[in-house]
């Protein structure tokens, strides 16, 4: 599925100081040359079971990155394997180890542990870099809850990208900022570095991705609703906005996608996604022209528009595995579309979900991919789960995993963002901030909840960075921005 135009999948064997670590646990006495031979024999099973474990994981990474994901333990033909995923400092590499053991009853004998470094290098500019793991949420707390901006009609986060311990603010503007950079201090508090107006007046942006901290650029969508039909490109007409981050943040380039057609709203910019060299960039329902977008990033300065593909739907949020794009659309018979860009000038569907529920409401909201599930969230839908968990081993075709109710008629709750790392899920709705094991035994389990609509506030955008996640938001009674750091509570 994956091509990968010159790129591939780094991996590093540790042969000496990590190393492939083998190590046998004490064995059962052996009486003669037959147990001997058995004591071999499962000593050659186990190794080959950690073996498979790591081919699997290094299989799954050409694909994605994102699909290395932690396996917990599970027996299997007298074996426990279990696969631990560690992110390292560089937020790019990870330690993949892989650990097999004889079971007999009570007892383990044989045990195998193999470690090797996995580093994808289409995520290398973009990473995701969200390392929870659910022992260290055994307990968890905001940190800090700030106004964003130092005005009172700063507008409402609709845009949010965590990286490297900065956070990135696309907001909706009240006249004095649209883009602000903010970092967590050690003791958990959020700091404002910088801010600015990128679209000149009181327009705002609509989503953003901020590329490492040595590359000091970021890329946003423009929320102006000028006529694209008829007006001349340039900061106040155009869809992509590049945003240089150093010194302090400010516009470089402004791009109008061709072709786009419309006027009060249509096409105006909504979601935006970097995966592997490009960007990937979802507008509201054109008059005219593409709702969703391919620009070659490379040059990450002067994007080029490499092609685009007309959804006939608005494009909420868009994520990027390998040569497919997951689309999450304000279509509610087609909430989720799959396309193929492995060729960015002609993308091609490959398939369509219709989530269950009534016409015209639940409307594809938000969309994540995370090993081989893909999570996605929508609107508020009566009688009709907001949240489901699709299987995408066979990508082309999601299968239905687990869904979850949200909302109800007294209390209608949207799915405004997700973020998941191996059993955890984060979720940012209407009026909560939520941390979820969906994937419990008996069934999904709420570990965490922080009402913030009790103090007035909605859940607008959320991102994981590291044990840290952040939520975006406002307050209904001025629109003013509002963003949140959840920390994990170590015990």
């Amino acid at each position: 599925m994956r091509h990968n135009r010159g790129f591939s999948v780094i991996e590093i064997v540790i042969a000496a100081a990590i190393g492939m670590t083998v190590t046998t646990a004490a064995a059962l006495v052996a009486f003669g040359g037959q147990s001997a031979v058995a004591g071999f024999q499962t000593d050659a099973a186990v190794l080959a079971a950690a073996e498979r474990m790591l081919e699997d994981a290094r299989a799954r990474s050409l694909d994605d990155m994102s699909r290395v994901v932690p396996v917990p333990a599970s027996v299997q033909d007298g074996i426990e394997t279990e696969l631990a995923v560690e992110l390292l400092s560089d937020q790019v590499t990870r330690r993949v180890t892989a650990r097999a053991t004889a079971v007999h009853g009570v007892m383990r004998t044989h045990a195998v542990s193999l470690t090797t470094l996995m580093t994808g290098r289409a995520d290398a500019d973009a990473p995701d870099t969200c390392a929870a793991t659910l022992s260290t949420w055994t307990d968890t707390a905001i940190s800090d809850s700030v106004s964003v901006g130092d005005s009172a009609v700063a507008g409402p986060v609709m845009g949010i990208d965590a990286l490297g311990g900065r956070v990135a603010l696309a907001a909706g503007n009240g006249g004095v900022a649209d883009f602000y950079l903010y970092e967590q201090d050690d003791d958990g508090g959020l700091r404002e570095l910088a801010s600015a107006d990128i679209v000149p007046g009181s327009v705002g942006l609509a989503g953003v991705v901020m590329l490492r901290p040595e590359r000091q650029v970021a890329f946003t969508l423009s929320a102006a609703q000028p006529n694209f039909t008829t007006c001349t490109e340039g900061p106040a007409c155009a869809h992509l906005m590049v945003v240089a981050l150093d010194p302090g943040p400010r516009l470089v380039h402004s791009v109008k996608v061709p072709g786009v057609r419309g006027a009060g709203g249509q096409g105006r910019g909504k979601s935006i996604a970097y995966h592997d060299g490009r960007l990937y960039i979802g507008l509201a329902k054109t008059g005219g022209g593409p709702e969703f977008v391919i620009f070659d990033a490379r040059e990450s300065r002067e994007p080029r528009y490499l092609g685009g593909f007309s959804v006939g739907a608005g494009v909420e949020s868009i994520v990027v595995a390998g040569d497919l794009a997951y689309i999450a659309t304000d279509d509610s018979a087609r909430e989720l579309l799959i396309l193929d860009v492995h060729n960015p000038s002609a993308p091609q569907v490959r398939g369509v979900y219709d989530a269950p529920g009534p016409a015209n409401f639940g409307y594809g909201n938000i969309v994540r991919v995370r090993g081989e599930e893909l999570t996605l969230g929508r609107t508020y839908a009566p009688n009709a789960a907001e949240l489901a968990i699709l299987g995408v081993q066979e990508p082309l075709s999601p299968t239905h995993v687990l869904s979850y109710d949200s909302g109800t008629t007294q209390s209608p709750q949207s799915i405004n963002g997700i973020a998941v790392d191996g059993p955890l899920t984060f979720l940012v709705t209407t009026d909560y901030l939520q941390l979820w094991q969906l994937r419990h035994t008996s069934g999904p389990v709420l570990l965490r909840q922080f009402d913030i609509g009790a103090s007035g506030a909605v859940g607008s955008a959320g991102d994981c960075d590291g044990e840290t996640f952040y939520a975006g938001g406002y307050r209904t009674d001025n629109h003013r921005g509002m963003v949140y750091a959840i920390t994990a509570a170590h015990p």
